[in-house]
């Protein structure tokens, strides 16, 4: 069983949070809300306003998030959803343990995984940053994914709608100068055993 850190739609209260426990996926509990024990930037980004935490630690905010215990069928499935290793990367965390549900200590620390990101474009640091998510909260940058109009698609168009979002971004990027040192990320790929939208975790 590995233990995840989970800071964007995938918590309780947001769009993608049923996904946790279709178990389809696999298997996932519930253990306790937590906060980063270092400071990482949160930010809403693409014209798809997904949630990134930036891997900058020691810049932004303490990040809120929840702590679930997963197998190896539901991690699967989340580095698929979340396209590791190009969109996302799972990299350990410290986290601070802050209301616990099962076998926890209030207030210890331990190393969970997250799904942060290195491969953000230049201005992406620049972006307003967050301690918490909310896909409704008062930055007005609401996910696709709360309306779930995409994922009620067949795989393959949800596949197709993967791949034109990732085009419509890199014509975009395109336009910019790129002068200033892009870390381009690669195409979604199609041949994943688990159709999914990006969309944030």
């Amino acid at each position: 069983m590995t233990q995840i850190f989970v800071y964007g739609t995938l918590k309780r209260g947001q769009p993608n949070h049923y996904r946790m426990f279709d178990t389809s996926n696999g298997k996932a509990e519930f253990l306790a809300t937590a906060c980063t024990t270092q400071k990482y930037p949160l930010v809403i980004a693409t014209q798809h306003n997904i949630p990134f935490l930036l891997n900058i630690p020691g810049n932004g905010h303490r990040i809120q998030g929840e702590i679930y215990e997963v197998d190896e069928q539901m991690l699967k499935f989340l580095d698929a959803f979340e396209g590791v290793p190009t969109m996302y990367q799972r990299t350990p965390i410290m986290v601070e343990v802050m209301e616990v549900v099962k076998d926890l200590e209030a207030g210890s620390s331990r190393e969970v995984y997250v799904y942060s990101t290195q491969t953000y474009k230049p201005d992406w640091p620049l972006l307003p940053s967050y301690g918490s998510y909310d896909s409704l909260g008062a930055h007005g940058l609401e996910s696709p994914s709360s309306s779930r109009s995409i994922d009620a698609a067949a795989p393959s168009q949800r596949c197709q709608q993967r791949m034109l979002n990732w085009q419509q971004d890199e014509k975009q990027s395109k336009t910019e100068d790129s002068a200033g040192g892009k870390i381009e990320a690669e195409p979604p790929s199609c041949t994943s055993a688990v159709p999914e939208i990006i969309v944030g975790v």
